[in-house]
């Protein structure tokens, strides 16, 4: 191990392909990022500090004379830093201030909790665009889950440049790319085949089968359905309010009622007689669920059905697809799936003509020898 009060240089170079990290005495010739070392409470700290070899040698040097002071019991103006955990824990009160859902603000907690470093100031562009991604993988994460993740992390770097000014050592652009997506469920408005649909209710049990037909028949985004509670449905009535309440917040804070038909009410009906006094519709344990999405997916395994091709989302487009199918007008649609807009509406319209009957017959026509 170096001596404590020594700092040297390292290079971050690309190697047959692959990121790795040299003496940067070793790779003079090699383009790469100048990296500073040095070991701080039994920790390997690096610090990028561009590409410039003058700069970098300055900022060893720098390093050192900190360093230096410290063991001398100087106080510094770089010991003036900032601690991750008070961080972190400023950065979720923001959170809760802005009133984002409990279940974010949780999901966002346990992804800094991630991060290993004690200080803000040790957090470099390698142990976030590198290490911390690579933690994220070895979990056998999807690409997207990953994004997302890291996404997270440079959202709570910047809040902390703004709030504290410690400088973002990362941007979006040095993680992993955004993953291109053929049945993204913000662009595929396809709805389900009555054979996926079939499929996937042979292969669930009977309380699954009222988490799709819900979804199905009510058009519900899946925080509505997870967080629905019997006080949300008029089940004589047939409406489901999608409407505020504690933990929840309608998207665009819009409340809406969707009708649904007898066929969800009587199943609904059987399913209270069961409740045991929850007020949360499809809640486990008196708690709501946060992994309807793994449960679909599976099922779908089950059924020997592709699970790329099924979401949550889609069940929600196979609703529009049936009430504008149905003749129900767009604005009410519109309204029933809580759109702030009526051009979001209208690409389900657009997605039907394409596929209509009579837009074939008139390809077939233009195209008849």
């Amino acid at each position: 191990m170096p001596h404590k009060r020594k700092a040297w240089l390292q290079k971050r170079v690309k190697i047959n392909g692959k990121w790795c990290s040299r003496p940067a005495e070793q790779v003079k010739n090699v383009t790469g990022v100048y990296v500073v070392c040095h070991w701080e409470n039994g920790q390997l700290v690096r610090r990028p500090v561009g590409t410039d070899l003058r700069k970098a040698e300055h900022e060893r040097n720098r390093q050192i004379i900190i360093l230096n002071a410290r063991a001398a019991g100087i106080t510094t103006a770089g010991d003036a830093r900032h601690l991750l955990s008070t961080a972190v824990s400023e950065y979720i009160a923001f959170l809760r201030r802005r009133r984002l859902t409990d279940k974010s603000v949780t999901a966002i907690e346990n992804i800094l909790a991630l991060l290993p470093q004690k200080y803000l100031e040790d957090i470099t562009q390698i142990a976030v665009a590198g290490d911390f991604v690579d933690k994220l993988r070895a979990q056998g994460l999807a690409d997207q889950t990953c994004y997302d993740r890291y996404m997270k992390v440079v959202s709570f770097l910047k809040w902390c440049e703004k709030t504290y000014g410690v400088k973002r050592v990362v941007e979006m652009s040095d993680g992993p790319q955004k993953p291109k997506h053929s049945g993204d469920a913000g662009t595929n408005r396809d709805p389900y085949t009555p054979e996926q649909l079939k499929a996937l209710d042979a292969a669930s049990s009977e309380e699954e089968r009222l988490y799709w037909k819900f979804l199905l028949m009510t058009g519900a985004r899946e925080r509505e359905m997870t967080t629905c509670e019997w006080a949300d449905l008029d089940l004589t009535g047939r409406v489901f309010h999608v409407q505020a309440k504690s933990g929840f917040t309608p998207k665009g804070k819009r409340n809406r009622g969707v009708p649904f038909p007898q066929e969800l009410a009587d199943a609904l009906q059987r399913r209270r007689a069961h409740s045991n006094g929850s007020t949360l519709v499809f809640g486990k344990d008196g708690r709501v669920q946060r992994h309807i999405i793994r449960v679909l997916k599976a099922r779908a395994e089950e059924a020997k059905q592709n699970p790329d091709d099924f979401f949550l989302h889609r069940f929600r487009h196979t609703a529009a697809n049936r009430w504008l199918r149905a003749g129900i007008d767009i604005a009410t649609v519109s309204n029933w799936l809580g759109h702030t807009s009526l051009e979001t509406t209208k690409l389900y319209l657009k997605a039907i003509d394409n596929k209509s009957r009579a837009t074939q017959r008139k390809v077939d026509r233009v195209w008849k020898s």
